[in-house]
């Protein structure tokens, strides 16, 4: 048998065994924040920084008045990473490293909740309140873009700032599947790895959608939940795999 075929019969035997759910669940929980962040902040977005620099981009030829908490958004993201970078590089050969990742991005969003349902209805867009709650935001999201591309093994799965590129890849993954029979299981195989991402970040961006709209910021709970379930849950898994 061919190499190539042996390639597609392992990958139509195990057509999703490398899609993994803690990468998956991570999407979901960027996107239901974000949602919260848009709806919430005065659409504003604090983790997905390539929507964010586009939202800045556009207040230069079409201001709205939000151009300040949009250059705080990033001004606030550069060091933020840098200090969840520098958190890693210090202590990821602890084995709880991970439990402690999960918790802290539980307690900032904790935090972002407390401090926005205090405030709501927030003031304006450039009312301190909404200031720091846009800061502990970003506080957040920086540690789960690091945790997520950085120490989680399957970083690749993950469609964060390269959502789009993932998107565009699974639709060449379509193309290839529904254009030719060769390597016909592989090509299935590559589009759902890169297509359940894709429906994390819709199913996450829409329930954060509808449970701001439905409760406010209190819909935060939800992705608090989740990450308190996985920092249980990392205290009897394997520690990550150092990632560069």
């Amino acid at each position: 048998m061919a190499p190539a075929d042996q390639r597609d019969d392992q990958a139509a035997a195990d057509p999703i065994s490398h899609v993994k759910a803690g990468p998956v669940t991570m999407v979901f929980i960027l996107a239901f924040v974000e949602a919260v962040c848009y709806l919430g902040l005065f659409e504003t977005l604090t983790g997905y920084i390539s929507g964010a620099t586009i939202l800045l981009a556009t207040e230069f030829f079409h201001p709205d008045g939000e151009v300040i908490i949009k250059i705080l958004v990033l001004v606030a993201f550069v060091p933020s990473t840098f200090l969840w970078v520098i958190v890693k590089e210090h202590l990821f050969a602890w084995r709880y490293f991970a439990t402690i990742l999960f918790a802290i991005e539980a307690g900032l969003l904790t935090l972002y909740m407390v401090v926005a349902i205090n405030f709501s209805p927030l003031p304006g867009v450039n009312a301190p309140e909404t200031m720091l709650i846009v800061v502990i935001s970003v506080l957040a999201l920086s540690l789960h873009n690091v945790h997520s591309l950085q120490v989680m093994p399957e970083k690749a799965q993950i469609a964060i700032t390269g959502l789009f590129v993932s998107f565009s890849s699974s639709m060449t993954h379509l193309c290839a599947l529904l254009r030719t029979g060769k390597s016909t299981a592989t090509a299935a195989a590559d589009f759902k790895k890169l297509l359940y991402p894709l429906l994390a970040f819709f199913a996450g961006a829409f329930l954060g959608a509808f449970g701001f709209t439905s409760l406010g910021f209190i819909a935060l709970a939800g992705p608090i939940a989740i990450l308190i379930a996985m920092a249980a849950h990392s205290l009897t898994s394997k520690p990550p795999v150092m990632q560069s």
